[in-house]
C-alpha cells in the first residue's frame, strides 16, 4: 500500500477580525487538507465550520487561546481561499496543509486533541489501524516563542509568531510516517523559555486500503466424449505460464486463487484422455481489477 503524501501548505495571519482566510494550497481533485486555526479572545468566541470541512473539535486552553482543526478532501476547482470564522474580533493563525494518496472514504481514521498551560506543546497518542499511515500533529501555542519540530517528524506548515506580547499565536503542523499498525505515542515540542497555552492535535492521516488480490471461478460443459478422463487448464500473463490438470470428465468447474489483482490473465482449456489427445482450446480472458 502507497502512503499518503505531503504536497503543498499555506498559512495566515490577522489581527482584529472576525474570521480569517488562509489562501488554498496546491492540490489535485481528492487530496486531504487539513486546517488548524487559532484566535486570541478576550470574549470568547462562535466558531463556524465552513461548508465541505468536517471539525475535529477545540475548546478554550485558557482565557484567550481558542482553537479548531477542520478536514475535507480537495474539490477539482478549489476557490482561491477558504475563510473559517470566529465570531469576535481576534489576533488569528492559521494554516492549511495538503495531502495526496489518502482513502476517498476515511481519509481520517482518527483524531483527538489535548489542552494545556506548560513550557511545551503535546499531542496525545493515537492508534494506527493501516500501515503506511501518516501522523500528523498540530501545535497552536500561546507564548513569545518559537517552538522545535518533534525528533523524527518533518514541518510542513508554520505561521510566524502573531499577536501582541501578552497573547502570541503560533500554528505548526508536523507529520510522521507510520509504516506499521499499533500505538503513536505522543509528541511533545519544548519551547526554550516561557510557558504559555497550547493545543495539540494527533490526527492519522491514512492511505486507501489495500486492494484484494481477486479469485477467478471457470466453469465449462462437461464433456460428450467418454473417452475423456479430465481437463488441461493454462493460464497466462505475459511471458508466465501455469497448467493446471483437472481430474475427471465430470468436473466441470475450477477456482483460481492465486491471481494479482493488477495483472490481467488468460485461460485455455482443453479436453484430454488416457492417451494424451487434446481437443481445440476454450479461452476465457480475466481483465485487471479496478
Amino acid at each position: 500500500t502507497t502512503a499518503p503524501a505531503f504536497r503543498d501548505a499555506e498559512i495566515a495571519t490577522r489581527a482584529s477580525g472576525t474570521s480569517i482566510s488562509i489562501p488554498a494550497p496546491a492540490t489535485q481533485a481528492g487530496d486531504l487538507l487539513i486546517a488548524v486555526v487559532s484566535a486570541n479572545n478576550f470574549n470568547g468566541t462562535t466558531w463556524s465550520t465552513p461548508a465541505g470541512w468536517t471539525s475535529m473539535g477545540g475548546e478554550a486552553s485558557g482565557w484567550y487561546q481558542e482553537t479548531r482543526a477542520y478536514y475535507r478532501l480537495a474539490a477539482a476547482t478549489p476557490p482561491a481561499s477558504y475563510t473559517f470564522s470566529y465570531g469576535d474580533s481576534s489576533d488569528a493563525a492559521g494554516t492549511i496543509v495538503a495531502y495526496s494518496g489518502v482513502d476517498q472514504t476515511n481519509p481520517i481514521s482518527t483524531h483527538t486533541y489535548e489542552v494545556g498551560e506548560a513550557t511545551y506543546a503535546r499531542a496525545p497518542t493515537v492508534n494506527v489501524a493501516r500501515a503506511n499511515s501518516l501522523f500528523v500533529v498540530g501545535y497552536t501555542y500561546e507564548g513569545h516563542v518559537n517552538g522545535p519540530t518533534p525528533t523524527g517528524m518533518t514541518k510542513r506548515g508554520a505561521t510566524p509568531i502573531t499577536g501582541n506580547s501578552a497573547q502570541d499565536l503560533q500554528v505548526r503542523v508536523h507529520d510522521e510516517l507510520r509504516g506499521a499498525t499499533g500505538a503513536t505515542g505522543s509528541r511533545t515540542s519544548t519551547y526554550p523559555s516561557g510557558d504559555g497555552r497550547y493545543h495539540g492535535y494527533s490526527i492519522v492521516v491514512q492511505p486507501p486500503a489495500p486492494t484484494k488480490d481477486p479469485t477467478v471461478s471457470l466453469s465449462w460443459p462437461i464433456a460428450s466424449d467418454t473417452a475423456v478422463t479430465g481437463y488441461s487448464l493454462v493460464r497466462t500473463n505475459g511471458a508466465t505460464t501455469v497448467t493446471v490438470p483437472i481430474s475427471g470428465r465430470a468436473t466441470a468447474a475450477h477456482t483460481d486463487s492465486t491471481t494479482t489483482a493488477t495483472v490481467a490473465y488468460t485461460y485455455e482449456l482443453r479436453s484430454t484422455t488416457a492417451t494424451a489427445w487434446r481437443s481445440t482450446a476454450r479461452t476465457a480472458n480475466a481483465a485487471i481489477c479496478p
